[in-house]
């Protein structure tokens, strides 16, 4: 649906976190959809772990700095702005992680509008 491309290259060892974000309509506060940590563990957000369990939710590395979302069965509330934010970690000698650097993409406006059984999405790259 969506691609976020994350941040520098640098010639340290650092590790990338991941987190595709929905605002919706109705929110005040945008919903992690899901998220790839730092450690290369997958959480998933409220309300869309079921989903994720059934493979309709996921999110795929394309190019060494590129994710993916797939939503491959919109739902009617997955209507409102998505948007991708990447976090550049490095591992400190005593362990511990240190932000280095963030980025967050242009929001994506997804307009869902149920025809039948089926629902259009409507895709409007915007702020």
């Amino acid at each position: 649906m969506h691609i976020g491309q994350s941040l520098l290259q640098t010639f340290q060892h650092t590790h990338l976190s991941v987190t595709w974000f929905l605002y919706g309509e109705e929110e005040k506060t945008p919903w992690p959809i899901i998220t790839l940590n730092k450690d290369l563990t997958v959480k998933t957000g409220a309300g869309f772990e079921d989903r994720y369990r059934s493979g309709l939710i996921s999110m795929d590395k394309v190019e060494d700095t590129t994710y993916i979302l797939k939503m491959p069965q919109v739902q009617q509330s997955d209507q409102g702005k998505f948007y991708c934010k990447a976090i550049e970690w490095i591992q400190d000698a005593d362990r511990s992680w240190t932000q280095i650097a963030h980025k967050i993409t242009t929001a994506c406006n997804v307009e869902i509008k149920p025809i039948g059984e089926i629902y259009i999405l409507s895709l409007n790259q915007g702020r």
